[in-house]
């Protein structure tokens, strides 16, 4: 019999579209910034404009990695996370101390937060999530409790 894999990645739109528009407001806002190096304007204002759109370039390339490389596999027997910058690091579901939804933070739109020697997050974004909330529901956890 094969073992049941649910790989959940970070190839959705949102990441992409995310990543896109932001290095598109970076070229645009370093292209304004090399146009206003040739204006007088004191020096603090290029400083700062220079330091956002190193900001901006940081969160372009956030969202675009994790488009390309962000992907958690859950298993029957182990959960496998690969980063943002593609490492990978393997768990086995007796190292997980705790499971339980979360709202807000990097995704508004809620996430299932999975406790090992670390916190490895599925957000509701990414492909899959709902065959891996399912694989994740018959290993036990995130029952709901009714009073």
């Amino acid at each position: 019999m094969e073992k049941e894999k649910v790989e959940c990645t970070g190839k959705g739109v949102f990441s992409l579209v995310m990543g896109i528009i932001y290095l598109i407001i970076d070229i645009y806002l370093f292209i304004l910034t090399i146009k206003m190096e040739q204006v007088v304007i004191p020096v603090y204002l290029i400083v700062i404009m220079n330091l956002i759109v190193i900001m901006i370039f940081a969160l372009a390339l956030y969202f675009l990695l994790y488009w390309k490389n962000k992907k958690i596999v859950l298993s029957d027997d182990e959960i496998t996370y690969y980063s943002i910058i593609g490492k990978k690091r393997t768990y086995s579901w007796n190292n997980v101390k705790k499971v339980y939804y979360a709202i807000g933070g990097r995704c508004s739109q809620g996430r299932i937060i999975i406790v090992v020697d670390k916190k490895i997050s599925l957000e509701k974004h990414m492909k899959n999530f709902l065959r891996a909330e399912k694989m994740v529901k018959e290993k036990g956890y995130l029952e709901v409790k009714i009073k």
